[in-house]
């Protein structure tokens, strides 16, 4: 893991992106405080080509979107700390971030009303996630990260 900018393959020790091929990557930036769900949706992506930057809290999430510019945030709605995934994303669309957003979260999108009016949330999936429906969400909003022969 870079730890200046919270990148990683999915998982220490899977080795880098081949230069030639870094410059097709599409970063995403995965907001998630469970471990478990980090690692599993960050592997994933990883194996699908993307470029992963992790963020636990609002506040990380916050600077390393700003910083980074990812292509796609992947972004759950309860977070460690004070702040939510809807804060992190009324924060980044105030700062002009016109980056697509999708939800992971266990509340259900009912249950929030009014609350994701007006964010320009893109997608908005409901835990348990199939992992694979992830990866089709981040494929219908961004595209693909790099050819399957250059893997």
């Amino acid at each position: 893991m870079n730890a200046a900018t919270g990148a990683s393959g999915g998982s220490e020790g899977m080795g880098d992106v081949r230069p030639e091929a870094a410059d097709r990557t599409r970063v995403i930036l995965l907001v998630e405080d469970d471990a478990t769900d980090r690692h599993l949706y960050g592997r994933l992506l990883w194996y699908n080509g993307y470029s992963v930057l992790h963020a636990a809290d609002a506040e990380t999430a916050i600077a390393t979107a700003l910083d980074a510019r990812p292509d796609l945030i992947l972004l759950d709605i309860i977070l460690a700390g004070e702040m939510t995934g809807l804060d992190v994303a009324r924060r980044l669309r105030s700062e002009g971030m016109d980056v697509p957003m999708v939800v992971l979260s266990a509340v259900k999108r009912e249950e929030l009303g009014a609350a994701v009016d007006g964010l320009r949330i893109d997608a908005y999936l409901e835990k348990p996630i199939d992992p694979f429906a992830v990866v089709r969400e981040v494929l219908r909003h961004v595209g693909g990260a790099r050819p399957a022969d250059d893997r």
